[in-house]
């Protein structure tokens, strides 16, 4: 899951009929942990971090094998929750999914940003850096080695 760019919420009419969809299917299927989880990544989408929250926690809930992409969205909406801040409950989602899944892209791009925001970038590039080795499909290349060489460039 990608973290939320702040400048532009996507907030369009697909969006918000998605939304209902998915709102609606769980009016009738409430235990449905793969809804619930995509309605919290819509609300990521749409910055409602709360309700992103609560929707992860359903869904991690519901799961009979919770996997590590539960956890670290988890964790991101809570962390936007709190102010990007990691708390000890945070932490402790991270390192569930990291303990589920080591190269957890999701996890690891949290961690590598919360370290650039309080300008340690050394770790920053190390986590990017670890990112890149892992060689998941659908990883954006560019854009971690464009985050690797801001960071560099800020040391």
């Amino acid at each position: 899951m990608p973290i939320p760019d702040t400048a532009s919420p996507l907030v369009s009419s697909d969006h918000q009929s998605t939304m209902l969809d998915l709102q609606n299917l769980l009016t009738e299927s409430p235990n449905d942990s793969e809804s619930w989880f995509k309605l919290g990544q819509l609300y990521m989408q749409s910055l409602e971090f709360d309700s992103a929250a609560t929707c992860f926690n359903y869904s991690i809930r519901l799961s009979s094998m919770p996997y590590a992409g539960h956890y670290a969205a988890l964790a991101t909406a809570l962390y936007y929750q709190s102010s990007q801040t990691i708390t000890p409950d945070i932490q402790r989602y991270l390192d569930k999914a990291l303990e589920l899944d080591s190269d957890n892209d999701t996890a690891l791009q949290l961690i590598a940003s919360d370290h650039f925001l309080k300008a340690n970038y050394e770790e920053a590039i190390r986590v990017w850096t670890q990112i890149l080795d892992s060689n998941r499909v659908g990883l954006d290349r560019v854009a971690l080695i464009e985050k690797i060489n801001q960071a560099k460039g800020m040391q």
